[in-house]
C-alpha cells in the first residue's frame, strides 16, 4: 500500500544507540507521522547513558521541526536478562499495535547495542504481526529490508501457554496438580508438557518415580 493512501498506523520498534542518524533516516524514508499517528517505540538499557538520552531529544526536536504526528515512547529494559527483555518488548509492541490499530511493524536493526537489537527483533517476531526489518550500512550509504516473517518463531498454542503460566505460578507443581488446576486429563497435560519441552520452554527431570518440571529462561518470551 502506498504510504499516502494508508489509513492505519505503522509501528517502528528500535534500539537506541549513540547515533541518531539511523533513526532519522528510517523515520524520513518511511514518512512516519505524515499521514497517520505512528507510534515509535524506543528501547534503551536500564540507566541509559547521556548520549542515548540525547538521541531521544534529537528525535523529539525532529518531530517538532517537521510537525510529525509521531508518538515517541521510550522504555528501559534489563538487557542482561535476554529472554525477559525480549518478552517485555513483545508485550509493549502487542499493546501499542492494538492501541494504535497498526497495520504493520518496522524493526530497525541498526544503531543500537547488538544484544538490545536482537531483543527488539525477537520481541517483534514473537508478536506474529506483519512487518519488515530494516538494516542500514554503517556509513548510511544504503539499506536492506526484508519481511519480518521471513524469520519465524513458533508461538505456543493458548493451551500450551496456559500450562506454562500455571507452571510459572507454581514451579513445584506436580502433574496431578496441574491437571486439577486446568481441569484437563493427566494424559493430555503429560503430552502438552512434552510439547513444551520440545519447544525448549521447559525441562522435564525424571528421578525415579518422581517428575519435576523446570521452566527454562526462554519461557520468559511468552510469560
Amino acid at each position: 500500500m502506498d504510504n499516502e493512501q494508508r489509513i492505519s498506523s505503522w509501528l517502528l520498534a528500535a534500539p537506541v544507540g549513540f547515533d541518531e542518524r539511523f533513526l532519522f533516516r528510517t523515520i524520513l524514508s518511511l514518512r512516519l507521522g505524515l499521514y497517520q499517528q505512528d507510534p515509535i517505540c524506543l528501547f534503551l538499557p536500564q540507566n541509559p547513558e547521556e548520549k542515548a538520552l540525547r538521541v531521544i531529544n534529537y528525535i523529539n526536536e525532529m518531530k517538532n521541526t517537521y510537525k510529525l504526528k509521531i508518538n515517541i515512547l521510550k522504555y528501559e529494559v534489563q538487557i542482561d536478562d535476554f529472554w525477559g527483555a525480549a518478552g517485555f518488548i513483545r508485550k509493549k509492541i502487542e499493546e501499542l499495535y492494538l492501541e494504535y490499530n497498526c497495520e504493520k511493524i518496522y524493526v530497525l536493526f541498526s544503531g543500537g547495542m547488538r544484544i538490545l537489537a536482537l531483543e527488539v527483533l525477537l520481541g517483534a517476531l514473537a508478536t506474529g504481526k506483519p512487518g519488515e526489518v530494516i538494516v542500514h550500512k554503517e556509513d548510511l550509504s544504503g539499506e536492506i529490508k526484508f519481511p519480518l516473517l521471513f524469520i519465524t518463531i513458533k508461538r505456543p498454542s493458548p493451551e500450551l501457554l496456559n500450562i506454562l503460566k500455571t507452571l510459572a505460578e507454581n514451579p513445584h507443581a506436580t502433574l496431578t496438580e496441574i491437571s486439577h488446576a486446568l481441569k484437563m486429563a493427566k494424559s493430555t497435560i503429560s503430552k502438552r508438557l512434552r510439547e513444551l519441552e520440545d519447544l525448549g520452554l521447559i525441562k522435564i527431570h525424571r528421578i525415579g518415580k518422581y517428575t519435576r518440571f523446570e521452566i527454562m529462561p526462554t519461557a520468559k518470551l511468552w510469560l
